[in-house]
């Protein structure tokens, strides 16, 4: 399992609106430079324990950065490359105008977008691009 230099995406696993990110990202990640991995899954848990807790935050690592609310999703964003790479232009917006955004969003995404019963099972596929 590749995570000592790698991009990795935790995400609410039983999130509507997450797995549907995480889809995109899947797309979109050409050169397969990221790594995925359910909040409520055993990386992290371990590592990040009160991430995996609270669930209210997507959290991206890079280069042993880890990165939380609007600029984790402003930096994944970013990574993906090409016309992507914009998205840094909106980490010129302070965090404590982006985030009350994105809480907003997190607050009520099961509401708007649905929760699954359990975490997703990543297709045969996709089995390389998650952690656990």
């Amino acid at each position: 399992m590749r995570t000592e230099s790698d991009k990795i995406v935790l995400f609410d696993g039983v999130c509507g609106l997450c797995n549907a990110w995480v889809n995109f990202l899947i797309r979109f990640d050409l050169g397969n430079r990221l790594l995925f991995s359910p909040l409520q899954g055993d990386f992290a848990k371990e590592n990040f324990p009160q991430a995996a807790q609270s669930l209210d935050s997507i959290v991206f690592i890079d280069r042993k950065k880890v990165y939380y609310k609007s600029g984790a999703a402003l930096r994944i964003l970013a990574s993906l490359g090409g016309i992507w790479t914009m998205a840094w232009v909106l980490l010129c917006i302070p965090f404590f105008l982006r985030d009350p955004v994105y809480l907003f969003l997190a607050r009520f995404r099961y509401q708007l977008f649905g929760k699954r019963k359990s975490c997703r099972v990543p297709a045969v596929e996709e089995r390389s691009r998650f952690i656990d």
